[in-house]
């Protein structure tokens, strides 16, 4: 037995094999090819289709929508207006009003109403809504103060209060 010939035979049976194989492979790459320039013409005619249909249907609707961002720009500008000239109406009737004690309850009318009462639709920029933040600070701050100074002092209901001598004491520390 000649086993160089027999290497050679099988040697060539394999060459012969891998050329089969590479044709094929060549022939599915070129199938492949053709067909992805076949769906990248298909989508780009669809996609120029779609895009002429959606730009003749925004064109009556671009001259809507343009309509409606004016009147909606001058609905916000009426309202801050509004705004302005209620807080403005609300500051000089605070100026005027008689000053009150912290724990008289009228008081509580006075003050502009916390934030949770307040409309959530209303868009406020940053500075209104850092000096609004502020000033219902200053309120808190103002009213807790005022509330505390108003209850320093504690008075008996009667002369013959018996627990007068406990509230009086000079320390709360028992």
């Amino acid at each position: 037995m000649d086993y160089a010939a027999e290497i050679e035979r099988i040697g060539a049976e394999n060459r012969r094999r891998m050329s089969m194989l590479m044709d094929e492979l060549d022939e599915a790459k070129l199938q492949t090819e053709r067909n992805a320039q076949a769906c990248a013409e298909r989508f780009a005619a669809e996609a120029a289709h779609e895009q002429g249909e959606r730009e003749q249907a925004a064109l009556p609707t671009a001259d809507e929508e343009h309509a409606r961002r004016a009147s909606e720009a001058r609905e916000q500008q009426e309202a801050a207006a509004r705004r302005e000239a209620q807080a403005q109406q609300q500051r000089t009737a605070l100026r005027a009003a008689p000053v009150r004690r912290a724990n008289d309850p009228a008081i509580q009318q006075h003050y502009e109403p916390l934030r949770e009462n307040r409309e959530q639709t209303e868009q406020l920029t940053e500075a209104e809504r850092r000096e609004t933040e502020l000033r219902e600070q200053r309120a808190a701050i103002a009213r807790a103060a005022a509330f505390r100074k108003a209850n320093d002092v504690v008075r008996p209901v009667d002369d013959e209060d018996e627990d007068d001598e406990y509230y009086r004491r000079k320390s709360w520390l028992v």
